[in-house]
């Protein structure tokens, strides 16, 4: 244990030894360097000594008194630089500037002097004028003739809503028109005719499938008759036979019937002029019977031609 404590003193010892001798070697270090430099820092304070003499400054008080701190000359150096970039950037463009003057000098674009140059600008800026005023005219011009296109819309829109209007008063106008209501009333009495051959039809349909009454084309108060047995020919009334002309005829008042109100007890039959087979007594007896069966009363038996 005690050899422990020497071994460990000795060690200690020597480190520190060495760390002294090291000490040793940077002081004698410092101190050669501080000898090589005495004669420099004599030369320098010389040096300041004449300066300060030469700036005004008696002695180095004054000198310390009269400096700036360490932020403004911070401030001035870092202002200083600006200056000098700026410096550096006017010289650039100084030199562009010029090189681009050179260079358009040589284009020899015009031999003429400034003063010519510069009238014939002024000619040029007059003229310039002149036509943006022109432009600025035709701009008002174009936008008045927009707003005429606008109301001309307008209008042809209005004349075009009348036309439509016109034109379905021109259609009515062709289909039940006339001075003296005769188109009207051929019309109307067109509706009620059809209406009629629609409950003669019905009526009809009942007693056989072969027969189907229609209104001519060309004569709205005309009627022929679809004969289905004979692949649908259009047969006139004027070509039927007795027995057909019964069956037209009676079919046709029953439609009549039909169209009479409640309030009306009067029946029309319209017969062809052979309807005299109606005037037997067995007939007629028949026919009132079927009458008196759908509720309705006969009082006259006619025969009109301008139907069939």
């Amino acid at each position: 244990m005690p050899s422990q404590l020497k071994k460990t003193a000795r060690d200690l010892y020597n480190d520190l030894q060495q760390k002294l001798a090291t000490a040793k070697s940077h002081i004698a270090s410092r101190e050669q360097r501080i000898e090589q430099r005495t004669p420099e820092k004599a030369e320098a304070e010389e040096s300041f000594l004449q300066g300060l003499h030469s700036s005004g400054f008696p002695h180095e008080e004054a000198f310390k008194e009269a400096r700036l701190s360490y932020e403004e000359r911070e401030s001035l150096s870092l202002r200083a630089k600006e200056l000098d970039n700026a410096e550096t950037a006017l010289e650039t463009k100084l030199k562009d500037r010029i090189n681009r003057l050179e260079q358009e000098k040589e284009k020899r674009l015009s031999d003429a002097a400034y003063e010519d140059l510069q009238a014939q600008l002024n000619d040029y800026d007059e003229s310039l004028k002149e036509v943006r005023d022109d432009i600025s005219s035709c701009k008002h011009t174009l936008q008045e003739n927009i707003a005429a296109m606008e109301r001309i819309q307008d209008k042809k829109e209005a004349i075009e809503a009348q036309g439509h209007l016109c034109a379905r008063w021109n259609a009515l106008h062709d289909l039940i028109g006339s001075a003296d209501g005769k188109k009207y009333r051929t019309f109307a009495q067109g509706l009620t005719f059809e209406l009629m051959v629609g409950h003669a039809n019905r009526q009809l349909g009942k007693m056989t499938d072969r027969y189907l009454l229609i209104r001519d084309d060309s004569l709205p108060l005309e009627l022929n008759v679809v004969d289905n047995y004979q692949a649908g020919e259009i047969r006139s009334t004027r070509n039927l036979s007795g027995g057909e002309s019964f069956i037209v005829s009676l079919t046709l008042a029953l439609g009549l019937s039909q169209m009479a109100s409640k309030k009306v007890r009067l029946i029309h039959c319209f017969l062809m002029k052979d309807s005299d087979l109606l005037m037997r007594k067995p007939l007629r007896r028949h026919w009132r019977r079927f009458l008196h069966c759908n509720r309705k009363e006969s009082s006259s038996v006619s025969s009109v031609m301008s139907l069939l």
